[in-house]
């Protein structure tokens, strides 16, 4: 049996570091030995990126978690389904997901330790199978089965910044062919592809409270980009579908009290630009747009 890494690999994006011990005992799982490595202060740690042969065939496919066969991380427990969440990628903006794949929605995120960790949890009314934005900073700590979701409790640390982590995926059109040494440590990477991940339910179903049906967008404002007489643009992204998009915040009129021709010609001029930018298109994919007001 080859000796643990002292480092992540070169193909890694990101860690699984147990925050639990029911973490700490999925991580020495003997199924899960060819991706641990040695993290700080000696504690067994999970390496996620391309060196994985995700069982599922899928180019979008990371790694799948669950207790069943067909998962790429055993992590055992009786309220943790056989599939229970999967690491994937969006194809078009090369992002990073957490979908979770449990027939009981028994998959959540939470803040990491750090001052400024965020986080954007899972929704109940929101278009299934649940997905959402997993990078720095943001919705660090993932966890599983329970009737709380922290059954089993990972810290995700993340051996780059978002924009690094795009920039790696964008080079890697396809991923790497060269898994032979893998397969030979994990002979269960050997197994036939599924072509299609199920939803298989745990032994016990959870319930979860009604949430509203109409829930607002979710996203994240980066840079600046550029603005105009309306307002200014900056580049975000949109947490829940892991697309790029514009953030055009309008400005609020300064006109004066009274002035009613005015606050009509701006109120026109305003719903011109939104139906102008409402129409644009890319080559590549629909932008989206949203629309605030300062």
């Amino acid at each position: 049996m080859p000796a643990l890494r002292s480092q992540p690999r070169d193909l890694s994006l990101f860690s699984l570091v147990p925050f639990n011990e029911r973490a700490k005992e999925a991580v020495k799982h003997p199924h899960n030995r060819h991706l641990a490595y040695r993290y700080k202060d000696n504690t067994l740690a999970l390496d996620i990126g391309f060196h994985i042969r995700s069982k599922s065939c899928s180019p979008s496919i990371l790694a799948t978690l669950g207790r069943g066969d067909a998962a790429d991380i055993f992590v055992d427990g009786s309220s943790v389904s056989r599939i229970q969440c999967s690491f994937e990628i969006n194809l078009d903006s090369k992002v990073i997901m957490l979908v979770d794949r449990s027939s009981a929605q028994t998959t959540q995120v939470y803040k990491g330790d750090a001052p400024n960790s965020e986080v954007a949890p899972f929704e109940h009314g929101r278009p299934l199978p649940p997905q959402v934005v997993i990078m720095e900073s943001l919705n660090e700590t993932l966890g599983m089965g329970g009737t709380r979701r922290d059954l089993v409790t990972f810290s995700l640390h993340w051996h780059q910044a978002l924009v690094d982590t795009v920039d790696m995926l964008n080079k890697r059109a396809t991923l790497p062919q060269d898994y032979k040494q893998e397969v030979e440590e994990c002979p269960r990477l050997a197994h036939t592809c599924s072509q299609e991940l199920e939803t298989i339910p745990p032994s016990r179903m959870e319930t979860r409270a009604h949430a509203p049906s109409q829930l607002r967008m979710r996203y994240k404002q980066f840079d600046h980009v550029g603005g105009g007489s309306f307002g200014t643009v900056s580049r975000g992204l949109d947490l829940d579908q892991g697309r790029f998009m514009a953030i055009k915040r309008l400005r609020q009129s300064s006109a004066p009290k009274g002035s009613e021709n005015f606050k009509q010609s701006l109120y026109y001029a305003r719903k011109r630009e939104v139906e102008t930018l409402s129409r644009i298109t890319h080559v590549r994919s629909p932008p989206q747009k949203l629309y605030d007001i300062d």
